[in-house]
């Protein structure tokens, strides 16, 4: 409406503050809400007493994970943490990410700072979540049954062939240039560079 074009610049990602020595052995959710996919991710550890899970939470606890939370320490097989600053901590044990988002994300960060460990990710094929997971993971539909979740994690978690392929492609893709932040900023620079030289003509 202002008649210019529109450019996208992905969210920046500062590789040092989430890389990690890889594999951890456990498969980890970051953000338990129910609209982040809480409730399939409590559901699946139901269901496979055999695998180690970790839930990070991302901020203080509210109202609504209190019955998530009671859940998960029934089960016996997950281990729920409080919020940290360096997320680090948490991606240190992974050996999967879980992303199972039931809504719309104008994109997943969380998928990207996994990819830079060489882990991949298990997640919904909704909203920016579908590019920013891409190649480096399994994306199944947001209201997929959990069978077919489960399905997905037995592939990556019992044929370490199968992880070790989805592992190398999570780093790949992590090295495309749309998320490298040098030139992210260089071109956001010649962005502004262009709209300042088009408003003083």
């Amino acid at each position: 409406s202002f008649g210019y074009d529109s450019h996208v610049i992905l969210p920046p990602v500062d590789v040092s503050h989430c890389q990690v020595k890889q594999p951890g052995n456990r498969v980890l959710l970051i953000n338990p809400d129910p609209i982040k996919g809480g409730e399939i991710v409590i559901a699946m550890a139901e269901q496979l007493p055999h695998i180690p899970f970790v839930i990070q939470e991302s901020w203080t606890s509210n109202a609504q994970l209190h019955s998530l939370r009671a859940r998960a320490k029934a089960i016996g097989n997950v281990e729920w943490r409080k919020p940290v600053m360096d997320i680090r901590t948490a991606f240190k044990d992974a050996r999967i990410l879980l992303a199972p988002s039931q809504c719309g994300e104008s994109w997943g960060r969380v998928a990207t700072e996994a990819h830079f460990s060489g882990i991949p990710v298990i997640g919904s094929d909704i909203g920016g979540l579908t590019q920013a997971i891409g190649s480096g993971g399994i994306r199944l539909p947001h209201d997929a049954p959990v069978e077919h979740w489960l399905q997905a994690l037995d592939q990556l978690w019992d044929d370490d062939q199968t992880w070790q392929h989805y592992s190398g492609l999570a780093l790949d893709y992590s090295k495309r240039p749309e998320i490298n932040p040098e030139i992210q900023v260089e071109k956001l620079q010649s962005l502004l560079r262009t709209l300042i030289a088009s408003n003083s003509r």
